[in-house]
């Protein structure tokens, strides 16, 4: 129900609210205009009151005299009552009806008949029936109703001022009791002392209430709407007249209460008297009591002529102050509405104008500084964006690295897997080769030994030669047959020579063998070092990811570093054996020469055992330096059999050292394939980087955009 009301404009729910606001005001002023309208109306009907009984006073005060005994006197009393029912007339016709006097309102209170038309046109015919001195005169009764009737709705009865309300005591009923009294004893005739003291007593309390009711309104009169000039003068002379016309009547019943009784001749001036006085001393109560009516009236018009003034002044006061407040609220709502839709126009350069420092200046101080702190925001989000923009291209092109470097990486450990699996394929022919050089030099061992044997069993022959050398030649003349032997068994240890020559040779052909495959291990040492080299960089460019390959690297190289150590004293060992193979197979060719030259002596001999004894001492003496040899050549077989052991124990740690190569190759190759999954997780990651840093990229262009729209 208040959408309207929220929709309308700052001016326009100001207005609403000032008119709320005078809502009140207006209402109270309609009550209190009301109030002082129901009571101008309430004592004018008390002014028509007076209007009307006014005439019915003079009637009734003229009544008995127009039924006295003098013509003239009655005369002038119908002429009186004759033109008070004209002013009756006029009066009802003016205000009969604001004073109920119809048929249907007086019906309502039994007192049909009692209109004044209806009156007024009865009076005729009740003149005429007038007899003088009856007593009982029509209308009369009727004339006092009407009195009543007048003041029950004309207000007069409940007037609330005191001075008035005594005057209305005077007018409405201390007066009229007066004529009641009067009338009654008219109509009475001859009182009795009795009757005579009643009516005295009567007349006398209606006299003292007309007294003191004058006497109280003459005091309360400057309590109210300030004293009346004129007014207790006018009073006081009126009540004088009157009660000096009162007077001989109350003088009249004392003595009719001190005698038998009064007559009626003897009541009539006195009465007539005091009728006479009757309706001019009414007529001044009642001019003093209009005239109090008429200043309250005035006082009433003046008191809401000056509230409407007022309530017109103070609507006037609020229309002007709303006006001017609703002209510096909008003004200043304007102000920030306008410097708002600037802003809201994406122009952050403006000011807004601040009116005041009351609320709306202060919303529109906290609106600048909105406006202010957006610009600043505006501004720092421009920054912003173009750095985004910047680390986005910097994220984009990272990315991208990263992605090279992936791939990079990845032919590198594809490479290094390609190495790593032809380096375990090496080391397999290593280990092939390793144990075939353990064979070999086992076999050189087992050859080396066999040859010692043999070494030391032509050695034993040999000193059985010596010794039967030695024999034959201190008996050179011993017979042929044991030449022979000699000679059988020089030929014996000839073979055996050339057995022995062979199998140096032999020894170092296998010596040689060995050297190869030491040069080849040191190639695949050297190889191994420099893959561990190459494993060791393309683990640092792997990162986090390459840190555990890293250490399998650096082990790779250690054993590298151990494996060419080993090597280098094979290689001593080798090339010791080498030179004691050497000698070896020099002096087994020596013997050898030597054992054919003896074999040929030993035939030569043969063809001459002639020449046996002249030859036999040179022969011992060949075979005593043959020995010698062979002791010589036992001994560094003896050493070549220690360097092949030793070969054969570094053999085995070579064969130890490339098992654990195998060990490090099949960990690298682990390594490698760890590395594979890290770099197809890093390439993941990069894709997924390269894609946020489009995405940033594209969002912080797109920001610009809309940002480079604002002024700042």
């Amino acid at each position: 129900m208040f959408t309207p009301f929220r929709a309308g404009s700052v001016a326009t729910k100001l207005t609403v609210s000032a008119l709320a606001f005078l809502v009140p005001i207006v209402v109270m002023a309609t009550f209190i205009v009301r109030g002082y309208a129901a009571d101008i109306t309430f004592s004018q009907r008390e002014v028509y009151g007076n209007r009307i009984i006014q005439p019915l006073v003079h009637i009734a005060a003229a009544l008995p005299a127009a039924a006295g005994s003098n013509a003239d006197a009655a005369g002038a009393a119908r002429e009186t009552i004759s033109q008070a029912f004209d002013t009756l007339l006029i009066a009802h016709q003016a205000v009969g009806e604001e004073l109920q006097f119809t048929e249907e309102r007086l019906a309502i209170r039994n007192r049909s008949g009692l209109d004044a038309p209806t009156v007024a046109a009865r009076w005729p015919e009740v003149a005429r029936e007038l007899e003088p001195d009856t007593g009982e005169i029509a209308l009369f009764d009727d004339i006092l109703e009407m009195i009543v009737h007048a003041g029950d709705t004309s207000n007069l009865i409940l007037d609330p001022d005191l001075d008035s309300y005594y005057l209305m005591d005077v007018t409405l009923l201390a007066v009229p009791t007066v004529l009641q009294n009067v009338y009654e004893m008219t109509a009475q005739g001859t009182l009795s002392a009795t009757e005579a003291a009643i009516r005295h007593s009567q007349l006398r309390d209606a006299m003292d209430r007309i007294r003191a009711s004058i006497a109280t309104a003459i005091n309360e009169d400057p309590n109210f709407y300030g004293e009346l000039p004129g007014i207790a003068p006018a009073l006081q002379t009126a009540l004088d007249d009157y009660t000096a016309a009162a007077d001989p009547l109350l003088a009249t019943l004392e003595d009719g209460r001190a005698g038998a009784s009064v007559q009626r001749r003897a009541l009539q001036s006195a009465v007539i008297s005091l009728l006479a006085a009757t309706a001019p001393f009414w007529d001044s109560v009642a001019e003093q009591q209009n005239a109090l009516l008429e200043t309250r009236i005035a006082t009433y018009e003046r008191d809401l002529l000056v509230t409407i003034l007022l309530s017109a002044l103070a609507v006037l006061l609020a229309g002007t102050f709303v006006a001017v407040i609703g002209r510096a609220i909008t003004r200043q709502a304007q102000a920030t509405e306008h410097g708002l839709s600037i802003a809201a126009g994406k122009d952050l350069t403006g000011t807004i104008e601040i009116a005041g420092s009351d609320e709306l200046g202060r919303a529109a101080h906290a609106a600048q500084r909105l406006v202010d702190g957006l610009r600043a925001f505006v501004a720092s989000l421009q920054t912003q964006s173009r750095d985004t923009r910047t680390y986005a291209q910097q994220l984009s092109e990272s990315s991208t690295t990263l992605m090279d470097t992936t791939d990079s990486v990845a032919g590198s450990v594809t490479e290094l897997s390609a190495a790593a699996e032809e380096f375990s394929r090496t080391l397999e022919q290593i280990t092939a080769n390793a144990d075939r050089q353990r064979s070999h030099a086992r076999d050189t061992t087992a050859h080396v030994q066999n040859l010692e044997r043999t070494f030391q069993t032509v050695s034993t022959r040999m000193e059985q030669v010596t010794q039967s050398a030695a024999d034959n030649s201190r008996v050179s003349s011993e017979s042929v047959a044991g030449v022979a032997a000699t000679i059988e068994e020089v030929a014996g240890i000839t073979a055996d020579l050339k057995t022995i020559g062979q199998q140096v040779r032999t020894a170092g052909t296998a010596a040689a063998g060995v050297d190869t495959i030491v040069s080849t291990v040191r190639d695949i040492s050297d190889k191994t070092a420099l893959l561990a080299m190459n494993a060791a960089i393309e683990a640092a460019h792997a990162g986090n990811q390459g840190r555990g390959f890293a250490v399998v690297a650096q082990e790779i190289r250690t054993l590298a570093s151990n494996t060419a150590g080993a090597l280098k004293q094979i290689e001593t060992q080798l090339n010791e054996v080498r030179s004691t193979i050497d000698a070896t197979v020099s002096t087994a060719t020596a013997a050898e020469s030597r054992a054919e030259r003896i074999d040929q002596s030993t035939k030569n001999a043969q063809e001459s055992l002639g020449t046996v004894t002249e030859n036999a001492a040179a022969v011992v003496t060949s075979i005593d330096q043959i020995r010698t040899t062979f002791q010589e050549q036992s001994q560094a077989i003896h050493r070549v059999q220690a360097a092949m052991e030793d070969v054969d124990q570094l053999s085995a740690s070579v064969l130890e050292a490339i098992d654990e190569q195998s060990r490090g190759a099949a960990e690298m190759v682990d390594s490698i394939t760890t590395i594979k999954d890290s770099i197809e997780e890093v390439r993941t990651v990069g894709a997924s980087i390269r894609g946020i840093g489009d995405t940033l990229q594209s969002e912080s262009e797109r920001m610009e955009r809309d940002v480079a729209e604002y002024t700042v």
